[in-house]
């Protein structure tokens, strides 16, 4: 019996031995996304004006300067994330 392949399935076999490894390494990688279920959950600017019913940055940065909503963190470079359990807490207590 011969073991030859054609190309074509040759690529195959690797190109299904790759996407096994990438795909158990995705799997084995921690969580590092802020919004993730196991840690408090985090709203980008973006999400946080919304969720507030806030139209400009200038406002949510006075709230958070009044000391009304939790200082934000930064993830990732630049980008501001504020915790959700302040800004449920400034919903209802203003």
């Amino acid at each position: 019996m011969s073991n030859h392949f054609n190309i074509e399935d040759l690529l195959n076999l690797i190109t299904e031995t790759i996407a096994d490894k990438v795909s158990t390494r995705i799997n084995t990688l921690p969580a590092n996304n802020p919004k993730d279920e196991n840690e408090e959950a985090y709203l980008d600017t973006q999400e946080t004006l919304e969720f507030i019913n806030v139209k400009t940055r200038v406002t949510l940065d006075k709230y958070v300067l009044e000391g009304r909503i939790d200082k934000p963190i930064k993830r990732g470079g630049r980008k501001l994330y504020y915790k959700k359990s302040s800004l449920i807490n400034f919903l209802q207590n203003g």
